[in-house]
């Protein structure tokens, strides 16, 4: 087993030699007996030997990078370098990893995505309009679709709370004893998530619901007609900056939710799939839970996690463009994006926007989770998510309190990953949720 330490020292020292201009000049002076090219009466023979040492170089990189990658399979990934060991094997190759705990277990094996394309081959036959991207921006369509009787049949259901609104859910029985609870991301309704129902619903009952402030049926939109408020209103008509608490309040729904559930059916299991947002509510409610002696979730899926609403908003302060478009963004290096006094108007306006959220500055993803030393994790992260920079999910990832967790590596863009690559998508979670730990680290390798 190599140590990422040593690894630093020896191969990636060694990757970094070849690489270095060095490297090809003392190639030269040891074939030409250190003739010097500028001084030599045959010139165009020097420049050809030198144009062939680089060519040889390249080959030696090249040679050395596919090395390194194979190395990267018994890598030791302690707390102290597990950011080094992550760059690397972001370096090695573009394709998705797999992280077990503290080892680094290389790709996604071919073994592992044939049985996914095996097994869920039906996915990428079904016709849906829950995996029509263009009709997710009609959630109208969509929920007509979920609710109907020969399709997926859900339920509309509503839970009171305290203050006398309801928390919205679209509920899927499908008589078995396992619940899997589906959170949206930030500023989505709930029918965004409708492509996962399909998913997981084979062996589980399914919930999806509106967080607070969130839902196509807040028809009351509390933006203005003001250039950020009109912008942000077309992107996000089905949100109440009024009622939003950006996290501080969210959790209490999540955990009402699953009182409710429960107390209908008595479940075996209920399980946690949290995109970005959610992925903050969920840890924080369980975190709550377990301090007060009790759980709410037995396994828990986190897609994209936000680390903390403040450093969305920073993201966002970078690249506006990311309100309208988390996958691709865009504005990064306008000139009028990077002037301080831009940066100041944006921040200004996004807390006067949320100004009934209260401080947020005490949420983060990392303290909630270093609190969950016995639920199991399955994380899914973007090497070039935009939103959630992977350095945020490095974050997460050592605060992380279990051994027992798994973080799958794609090369998708944020949150979507299970649309691109639905199949494997399936086949990882289905099995995260069936399995004991120590099996599911066995098939999924």
């Amino acid at each position: 087993m190599f140590c990422v330490a040593k690894c630093i020292e020896g191969r990636d020292e060694r990757l970094l030699n070849i690489s270095d201009d060095s490297y090809s000049e003392k190639c030269y002076r040891t074939k030409t007996n250190y003739i010097n090219p500028l001084v030599s009466s045959d010139f165009e023979q020097s420049e050809k030997l030198y144009r062939e040492i680089r060519v040889e170089q390249k080959k030696q990189m090249n040679k050395l990078k596919k090395t390194l990658h194979a190395s990267l399979i018994t890598l030791c990934t302690c707390n102290a370098c597990t950011c080094n060991a992550t760059a690397l094997a972001q370096d090695a190759t573009t394709d998705t990893f797999v992280y077990h705990a503290e080892i680094i277990e290389s790709r996604l094996s071919a073994v592992t995505q044939k049985k996914a394309k095996t097994k869920y081959f039906w996915l990428n036959a079904l016709s849906s309009d829950v995996f029509n991207t263009k009709k997710l921006r009609t959630p109208k369509k969509i929920r007509e679709s979920l609710v109907n009787p020969r399709g997926y049949a859900g339920q509309i259901i509503t839970i009171p709370r305290p203050d006398g609104t309801n928390i919205r859910c679209t509920y899927f029985d499908k008589g078995q004893n396992n619940l899997v609870v589906i959170g949206t991301g930030f500023g989505n309704e709930r029918e965004k998530v409708a492509p996962l129902i399909p998913l997981v619903m084979e062996h589980n009952d399914v919930v999806i619901f509106d967080h607070l402030g969130h839902g196509y049926d807040e028809k009351t939109s509390t933006f203005k007609t003001k250039f950020l408020e009109f912008l942000l209103r077309h992107k996000f008509p089905a949100i109440n900056c009024n009622k939003t608490t950006l996290g501080n309040k969210e959790d209490q729904d999540v955990a009402k939710l699953i009182s409710y559930f429960k107390n209908q059916k008595q479940y075996n299991n209920v399980y946690g799939i949290g995109f970005c947002f959610s992925g903050l509510v969920f840890t924080k409610a369980e975190s709550i839970a377990r301090q007060n002696g009790g759980k709410l979730f037995d396994k828990l899926v986190l897609d994209g996690c936000l680390l903390s609403p403040q450093n969305a908003i920073n993201q966002v302060i970078k690249d506006p463009m990311l309100i309208f478009s988390p996958q691709k963004g865009g504005w990064s290096n306008k000139k009028l994006v990077k002037a301080k006094w831009f940066n100041n108007y944006l921040r200004n306006k996004f807390t006067s926007l949320f100004k009934n959220a209260g401080k947020i500055d005490h949420l983060n993803t990392a303290n909630y989770i270093s609190e969950l030393k016995e639920t199991p994790l399955l994380f899914f992260h973007s090497k070039i998510d935009l939103m959630v920079p992977y350095k945020d999910f490095q974050k997460i990832w050592k605060s992380t309190a279990t051994s027992q967790k798994t973080a799958i590596i794609t090369k998708n863009s944020h949150l979507t990953n299970h649309i691109k690559d639905k199949q494997v998508y399936a086949y990882i979670i289905n099995e995260f949720f069936k399995n004991s730990y120590d099996e599911f680290k066995k098939v999924v390798r």
